[in-house]
């Protein structure tokens, strides 16, 4: 593990080392060869690497259950090794979650918390303006965002997507198929920003 560890942090902290400029996430993690450790679940990874089941699910998958909420078949190699990495980790009293709120709080976000989203469709651009979003809610009710994030694992909830032409920062491939006839929704406590 930690030969892994030392590998992937050595590459993350040459970040630390230059002023480069990027332009996407993907562009970023080429850069510091972070995009393979990315695309591949922790579980997958953690046994490719010849760690064994009881050390990933007694040891690794306690700190990303903490960390992050997730199950080594949930969180790539990244998340899972960023976790691992720490050492004389900090936290603010009450909890690490008031740096996002803050966030949130200061951006002026139009926060929507337990919404359930029935649709997001990318609008056409008018006068040489960029494209809006429309997300329509479960109960029909439709608002326009300038950009919407989506932060929950896209094969969870097949809502209806019609983004064509959106910029994705990272090319994704489900281990499941998405099967449009499913009719699942998307009940998100995340913020919906606009201006």
């Amino acid at each position: 593990m930690k030969f892994l560890l030392k590998t992937t942090l050595d590459d993350l902290l040459e970040w630390y080392k230059t002023t480069e400029v990027f332009d996407s996430v993907s562009g970023f993690a080429k850069r510091f060869r972070l995009d393979k450790v990315a695309s591949i679940m922790s579980h997958t990874y953690l046994k490719k690497h010849g760690l064994g089941p009881d050390y990933s699910k007694e040891v690794v998958e306690v700190a990303t259950r903490v960390n992050y909420g997730s199950n080594l078949d949930e969180i790539h190699a990244l998340g899972a090794l960023v976790t691992m990495a720490a050492n004389d980790a900090l936290q603010i009293h009450g909890g690490n979650f008031q740096i996002f709120e803050g966030m949130v709080g200061h951006s002026k976000a139009n926060v929507q918390l337990n919404a359930k989203i029935a649709r997001v469709r990318r609008l056409p651009p008018r006068d040489g303006e960029e494209s809006l979003f429309e997300v329509t809610m479960a109960s029909g009710q439709k608002e326009i965002f300038n950009a919407v994030v989506l932060a929950a694992p896209i094969v969870s909830f097949p809502l209806s997507l019609s983004l064509s032409d959106t910029v994705l920062l990272f090319k994704w491939k489900p281990n499941h198929p998405l099967s449009h006839s499913q009719s699942l929704s998307l009940t998100h406590t995340h913020s919906l920003f606009d201006d």
